[in-house]
């Protein structure tokens, strides 16, 4: 069965769904509402679990891995963020550096855009009086990057969700992995002489 599509939460709200990165200021994308024709299910269409099913290359247009297209959540966070946050948060459990880390990146951002702007001012040498601060994009900003406990949190989740290509959680492919391992003898066997 198809899901039908119906609006995007811009054509409704006049809002758009953030995506938290590591490198830049958080991108942001148009998120369509779907409908299932026969129980009227509506899920959104950044969920992990119709991300999961759709192929690769239809599921690569979206930046998020599907086990972190979490659907109780207000953001997303970019891949090459979970990536790193995959590798400190289980060694560290430090979510609030992963967050800071979030933060970081978007005042990093706006710093080197009124950088820019003061010189290029400056080597144009123009007679256009300077304005005083350069704003952000002209409109306040009402989403925030996840604190460190929803960041740890949506780790946590993520780990457990089945919501991946092979339809395996992170937690149940680490316990299999975990009951191959055998108890074998290191040296090789020995023929005993009497």
């Amino acid at each position: 069965m198809y899901l039908n599509t119906t609006r995007t939460n811009f054509s409704k709200n006049k809002l758009l769904f953030p995506i938290f990165v590591i490198d830049g200021p958080p991108m942001w994308c148009a998120v369509m509402s779907m409908e299932c024709p026969g129980c009227k299910h509506q899920p959104q269409a950044n969920d992990g679990e119709i991300l999961g099913c759709l192929p690769g290359y239809v599921r690569g247009a979206y930046p998020v891995e599907t086990k972190y297209a979490l659907e109780e959540k207000n953001s997303h966070i970019r891949v090459s963020a979970t990536t790193v946050f995959d590798l400190l948060i289980p060694t560290y459990g430090n979510g609030d550096l992963c967050s800071r880390m979030l933060y970081h990146a978007i005042n990093r951002s706006y710093l080197e855009r009124v950088e820019n702007y003061y010189s290029s001012h400056a080597s144009k040498r123009e007679k256009e009086p300077l304005r005083k601060y350069v704003e952000r994009h002209g409109y306040f900003i009402r989403a925030y990057p996840p604190t460190g406990d929803g960041i740890r949190d949506a780790y946590n989740a993520a780990c457990s969700s089945a919501h991946t290509p092979w339809q395996l959680s992170d937690h149940d492919r680490h316990v299999r992995e975990i009951q191959k391992v055998g108890c074998q003898s290191i040296l090789p066997k020995t023929t005993h002489i009497k």
